[in-house]
């Protein structure tokens, strides 16, 4: 199950969602999720092994289900910290989030005002 954490950008004052853990969203979304987050590469990543799995397969329940396997269900294991580690390298900081988020994360916990580091 995906946590929320929030995330501010200090710069421009921006703020966004982060999460971590299991993307429900994306085992059964796909490809999709990247598409919303605008994350074009892991689109297209995801969607080119789904476009092959569908073109190789007489079966469509058969390529859905290896889609889902082969390529979403590895997926929904780390995009969530790909996601949010990437806007952590874009200058966001974490808010309110708690020392199991930073664990979670794969980043140092701040002390006082500092940035967290990956």
């Amino acid at each position: 199950m995906a946590t929320r954490i929030i995330l501010r950008n200090p710069a421009t004052g921006l703020i966004k969602r982060g999460f971590y853990g299991f993307s429900w969203t994306t085992l059964f979304f796909g490809f999709i999720v990247p598409l919303i987050r605008r994350k074009f590469l892991w689109a297209v990543v995801m969607l080119t092994p789904t476009l092959i799995i569908g073109a190789l397969s007489s079966d469509a329940h058969a390529a859905n289900f290896l889609s889902l396997v082969l390529v979403n269900l590895p997926a929904a294991c780390f995009i969530n910290r790909s996601y949010t580690r990437n806007l952590l390298e874009r200058g966001y900081a974490i808010t309110g989030a708690t020392p199991q988020a930073y664990e979670k994360l794969g980043v140092t916990m701040p002390s006082g005002g500092a940035q967290p580091t990956l």
